[in-house]
């Protein structure tokens, strides 16, 4: 039902608002995206990014799944390293956004400035598990104080070290959707008033009589 509503704003946004919307913030999921290319009119202009919000979410979710399943990963693998993981990745996120975000000159300029900060990104979010595991060789100012602590990262599993290092590589991979730092949380605190107003899921607004 929630792509049906965003598909038919792609379809009506003309009519009603006399605009095309060519950018799409989602979660993961595809599905909404194939449908837009296929029913809206313009859909082939439309491009998709993801909620940096979400792709965090899934990192963190990926980490503790590591977590759980690994032998031996509790005293490297906490959930305090987790949660440091999570907002490491975060803050890089919001760095290179905001540098994006001041970024002048002609359109050319800005596209080499983007790629740049892109792979700078995806650097940061593969190095954020040493910084965290105390190995600081690649850090940068921004995003670590200098603070020496005891260098657990070489020491770990071989194991649980390469399923940290691909989780890592996963969300460095998107670093090109990340760098702009878009999320969905403009729409779903709408879509959360909306809830609270009309009751959410706890009423079966299909049935009769549901909205008296």
């Amino acid at each position: 039902m929630e792509s049906d509503i965003i598909v038919e704003g792609f379809q009506r946004s003309v009519e009603m608002h006399g605009v095309e919307y060519r950018i799409f913030i989602g979660d993961g999921d595809l599905s909404v995206l194939h449908q837009i290319l296929t029913k809206v009119e313009y859909g082939r202009f439309v491009k998709k990014k993801e909620c940096a919000n979400h792709v965090v979410k899934c990192y963190t979710t990926r980490l503790y799944g590591i977590a759980k399943e690994t032998k031996g990963s509790s005293a490297f693998l906490s959930g305090p390293r987790i949660k440091r993981l999570k907002n490491g990745a975060r803050k890089a996120i919001k760095h290179y956004a905001n540098i994006l975000r001041d970024v002048q000159g002609t359109a050319q300029k800005q596209r080499a400035q983007k790629a740049d900060l892109t792979r700078q990104l995806a650097g940061d979010l593969i190095n954020g598990p040493k910084h965290v595991f105390g190995c600081h060789d690649r850090c940068k100012d921004y995003f670590c104080d200098g603070t020496k602590g005891d260098n657990i990262y070489d020491g770990m599993p071989k194991v649980l070290q390469m399923k940290i290092v691909t989780a890592a590589n996963i969300i460095a991979e998107k670093a090109d959707r990340l760098v702009t730092d878009d999320t969905s949380n403009l729409a779903e605190a709408v879509m959360a008033l909306v809830a609270k107003l009309s009751g959410g899921k706890q009423i079966n607004r299909c049935q009769k009589g549901s909205y008296e």
